[in-house]
């Protein structure tokens, strides 16, 4: 299957044979514009923005599941938490970011670390400050 474009997600089945991939995509309206934020001050703009744009991913992922019965969705919701919430995948590592520099949560045994970067000027909401950040090995 060709992919195209950069879809926000995927899903795979991996019971099919081949693989069945199914792209997902969604125009996500941009968090600032021309907006300046202020750090601790969240505007109700970016506060309403950063809503819809959990209301579009939440439908992305409700669209993927192709039915699924609700009972079944919040099984496996508590299987997504306890498996990728709660600590990274394999790869992986929670972030946080205020605007200045990252922190990252510890993981599989590790210690919290730092990005050691200065404060800029940088502002992240408080609801979008946690990120998954995956770690990729390039060839040399």
């Amino acid at each position: 299957m060709t992919i195209e474009g950069e879809p926000l997600m995927l899903v795979l089945d991996p019971a099919s044979s081949p693989v069945r991939v199914l792209a997902l995509d969604a125009r996500i309206p941009p968090l600032l514009g021309n907006q300046r934020g202020v750090p601790g001050q969240e505007t109700p703009l970016i506060e309403e923005r950063i809503t819809r744009r959990i209301q579009q991913v939440a439908a992305l992922v409700r669209q993927g599941l192709g039915g699924v019965p609700a009972d079944e969705q919040e099984a496996r919701a508590r299987t997504v938490q306890a498996s990728l919430v709660k600590r990274a995948p394999p790869g992986g590592r929670w972030g946080r970011n205020s605007g200045c520099g990252v922190d990252y949560e510890a993981h599989d045994g590790g210690e919290k670390e730092d990005s050691g970067l200065a404060c800029g000027m940088g502002f992240v909401p408080a609801r979008s400050s946690r990120f998954l950040d995956f770690l990729v090995a390039r060839p040399l």
